[in-house]
């Protein structure tokens, strides 16, 4: 094994991390490209990631397993077993040799989630663009619209394909994450500490139109989505359920129908300059999915 120790940038924070690899350190690093430094920074490794190589690494069948230590991932190409409670925080892997890197960044991904929600943010399945001096969120189940949504904007605008990352710092801002399936694409802090504006769920439909939404409906939304939708057992779904809860309730969510040929930036815009026009839910102690 070769790899090395370097530093990457993940959810707004630096870690130090010891990656065992059948790759040299200049390989990963041109790989992670600029989400990684090579200083080590620190004595101690923030994450100790390992990764084994075999031929027959991978299940045709996804399975994603949550336990009270953490996780046991198997995909196509690749597995991935984290430890959640270790520190430093521990992940191996067993995948295919061309699919390495790729594993590599599936479990620094894992380990941005995992610092964002233990932060008391929230991981969603969206897309995001920068708008208005700010982020708009477009969440939804695959299907739903949210690509094709955030894809009405400039390309120069368009931020995460796939999953948001937010954290309450700063009054709910957006925070980068390396894309598992090649990092080097995007460069971290595209848009640093850009405040959430909004979150919408899209819906095809004939005609445009906007309606609020319930914190409890929108909680139940997110809950039942991936990437929290994949595992429901897992031991932070009380605490992503209290995060989305306290982020609709600071930033009111709607469901919003629509079709290929609205203009949707200069319509959110004026929905965003207007007041709700559907009363929210009053706070509860209680929201259960």
């Amino acid at each position: 094994m070769s790899g090395g120790v370097f530093t990457v940038r993940i959810a707004g924070r630096q870690w130090r991390v010891q990656a065992d690899i059948r790759k040299t350190r200049d390989d990963l690093l041109e790989w992670l490209g600029p989400w990684a430094s090579a200083s080590p920074g620190g004595s101690q490794p923030a994450a100790n990631i390992s990764v084994e190589t075999a031929r027959n690494a991978g299940n045709e069948t996804a399975r994603i397993l949550w336990n009270p230590q953490g996780v046991d991932a198997k995909l196509e190409n690749f597995s991935l077993s984290a430890d959640w409670n270790a520190a430093p925080w521990k992940a191996r892997l067993l995948s295919r040799p061309e699919y390495a890197p790729a594993a590599l960044g599936a479990a620094l991904r894992m380990l941005a989630m995992k610092t964002v929600i233990a932060s008391d943010g929230v991981v969603l399945h969206a897309s995001s663009v920068r708008f208005g001096g700010g982020v708009l969120v477009f969440a939804g189940a695959a299907g739903s619209g949210k690509t094709a949504a955030a894809s009405r904007f400039p390309p120069e605008d368009r931020l995460d394909a796939d999953t948001v990352f937010i954290s309450p710092q700063g009054g709910w801002t957006r925070v980068d994450a390396p894309d598992w399936t090649a990092p080097s694409r995007s460069a971290p802090d595209a848009s640093p500490g850009l405040r959430v504006k909004a979150v919408v769920f899209p819906r095809p439909a004939d005609g445009f139109r906007i309606e609020r939404v319930s914190r409890a409906k929108a909680v139940k939304m997110c809950i039942h989505m991936p990437p929290h939708g994949l595992f429901p057992d897992a031991p932070f779904v009380q605490k992503t359920i209290d995060a989305l809860a306290r982020l609709a309730s600071d930033l009111p969510p709607a469901l919003m129908f629509w079709r290929l040929s609205d203009d949707i930036p200069a319509l959110l815009r004026d929905f965003l300059a207007s007041p709700p026009s559907v009363p929210l839910q009053p706070p509860s102690s209680a929201i259960t999915a």
